[in-house]
């Protein structure tokens, strides 16, 4: 559209038309939901993203029931992580499949069950994850309702009024199940090699530094697919990740968006060094808006994941080592601050530095921080 007509007057005939209201649920839907909720031996919640303005009301389900809650990458913090019955990010995992299979009752509010989130590196057929008892779903959209698991409730409505109404009919002396001792279970680490003990302590430094009101960008590295079950969050909304498409480069911008969407609201991104080269031209944007951003870059000088993955699969590894620029000389061009710790004590002084700074900086991470 040429620029000035984009400034011409609209001319007359136009009107504002009024957006449709959410829709809600029925009440004999409702009453349904709370009988197969209250008869639940083995009751567990999966909440996506479409749940993050129920966190109060999917709370107190939880509770009246004993049921050991899952998110999907969007849901993570709706419940948050530090609560008993909060099982976090998991749905990759073969133990939190076979929790779900041996459900006699699922609740999904706010989800697709996507087979991205399901997805353990090998099988990504989202249909293929069993549920063995009843399904109740709760959605906005007709369509994620009825795919890719035939519930045996659809519950068309705004999740918060649905899950509001369940929770104010559920029976005051349903028995509590265990969902505790599951969540425990589920929390245990799986996968102990050396690179996930090592971005561990990297995640650790980093969810102990910044404020647990900030607003995370993630692309698609190592550290963020480590940082899905191992960063845990206490606020819903605040996760943003490309599950779906797998975007490289995804993490700067999208952090830059979020920082002018929340500007109240601290914003970190975390990205890896190949991976920021996709978008490392909005460094420019960053600085010229002078936004706080906090870009943490995990610099293993290769395509890490894609690398292992060619190893482990007998692959002679091709294309994933080419040279990196001198990101902190690169960063400064742009007018970025930039630090490169030696240390895990000397990243946790960055970062908090990096919050209280005037503009962006770029925190290079590399593995032998953490020896350091």
């Amino acid at each position: 559209i040429p620029v000035d007509l984009l400034k011409a007057p609209a001319g007359p005939g136009w009107q504002a038309r009024p957006m449709p209201s959410r829709p809600h649920a029925g009440s004999a839907d409702i009453g349904e939901a709370v009988r197969l909720l209250s008869s639940a031996k083995r009751p567990v919640m999966i909440l996506g993203g479409g749940a993050r303005q129920a966190s109060k009301e999917a709370i107190k389900i939880a509770e009246a029931l004993g049921a050991v809650v899952l998110s999907s990458t969007a849901g993570k913090g709706i419940v948050p992580e530090s609560h008993p019955l909060s099982a976090g990010y998991r749905l990759s995992r073969d133990s939190a499949k076979k929790v779900i299979t041996q459900s006699d009752v699922v609740l999904a509010v706010g989800t697709e069950l996507s087979e991205t989130d399901f997805w353990d590196g090998y099988r990504i057929d989202a249909s293929q994850i069993e549920i063995g008892g009843k399904l109740i779903r709760i959605d906005i959209d007709p369509s994620s309702l009825v795919r890719p698991h035939v519930p045996s409730l659809a519950i068309l409505s705004d999740a918060k009024e649905a899950l509001s109404a369940i929770a104010a009919r559920l029976p005051k002396d349903v028995p509590r199940q265990g969902g505790e001792t599951t969540a425990r279970k589920l929390h245990a680490p799986e996968d102990e090699s050396d690179l996930r003990h090592q971005l561990k302590s990297v995640l650790a430094v980093i969810r102990e530094t910044l404020p647990p009101e900030t607003i995370i960008a993630w692309d698609m590295t190592q550290i963020a697919y480590a940082a899905n079950e191992d960063f845990p969050m206490e606020q819903g909304g605040k996760w943003i990740y490309p599950v779906g498409f797998g975007t490289l480069g995804f993490a700067l911008p999208a952090g830059i968006g979020a920082h002018f969407g929340k500007s109240d609201t601290p914003v970190a991104t975390v990205i890896g060094d190949y991976g920021i080269q996709f978008t490392i031209n909005e460094l420019g944007t960053a600085v010229e808006h002078r936004l706080p951003l906090i870009i943490l870059m995990w610099n293993n000088n290769s395509l890490g994941q894609i690398r292992d993955d060619m190893v482990n699969k007998g692959i002679q590894p091709n294309a994933v080592t080419l040279r990196n620029p001198d990101f902190q000389m690169l960063a400064k061009s742009y007018g970025c601050h930039a630090e490169k710790p030696s240390s895990l004590k000397a990243l946790a002084v960055a970062i908090k530095a990096a919050l209280k700074a005037d503009g962006p900086t770029l925190i290079e991470m590399t593995p032998a921080m953490v020896n350091g």
